[in-house]
């Protein structure tokens, strides 16, 4: 009798056990994010061309392409299918005099493994209201981040790259833009999603 009731104490047990762990990790589930703090990254921006009449008709021209850096830091998550996205993003130019500082909301957050792209409106500017790329001076009104995270023991570099467009931003840039990227030299990106 005493090992019947120690065996049904024991399998209670073990069921509280795996039913509170279960609980919590039900509980952890469903959010992806992505975080980071890079120093100079790089924002590649092309300009198109127009093309060059000939006999022949018009000949392409590559566009121009501009690189200009700044400090990017954000913080977004979302659940797992990417509704209800919330969070921030910085951009701070210290080429400028004072830093120029742009500041935006995430609106849009898709994760895919360790590959995560946000966008957003931009809601704030400080040091100046208009950025410099190239020739063209423009007013930001929407920004995109792609972020790659390489994972924690990778010998490979994260990657990030971003751009601010004077186009406003949808609900769904995240899914439909992305950005060239580069190496991070100095920061992370760290992105987590909830379904790998």
């Amino acid at each position: 009798m005493k090992r019947i009731a120690a065996t049904l104490a024991l399998g209670l047990l073990v069921a509280l056990l795996v039913g509170t762990g279960v609980a919590s990790a039900a509980g952890n589930a469903g959010q992806d994010s992505a975080t980071g703090h890079v120093t100079d990254a790089t924002m590649i921006t092309l300009i198109p061309q127009p093309c060059i009449p000939s006999p022949f008709g018009c000949i392409p021209q590559p566009p121009l392409q501009f690189v200009n850096t700044a400090d990017v830091d954000f913080s977004a998550r979302s659940s797992f299918n990417g509704t209800n996205p919330t969070g921030s993003a910085r951009f701070t130019f210290r080429s400028e005099d004072p830093n120029q500082v742009f500041t935006g909301e995430v609106t849009c957050l898709n994760v895919q493994g360790g590959f995560a792209t946000l966008s957003g409106p931009i809601t704030e500017a400080r040091g100046g209201s208009t950025l410099a790329v190239g020739e063209q001076t423009f007013e930001p009104r929407s920004f995109v981040i792609t972020a790659i995270d390489s994972g924690k023991f990778s010998p490979n570099p994260d990657l990030i790259g971003f751009e601010l467009s004077p186009q406003p931003a949808s609900d769904v840039t995240c899914t439909t833009s992305s950005t060239q990227t580069s190496p991070v030299r100095d920061g992370e990106v760290v992105v987590k999603d909830s379904l790998g």
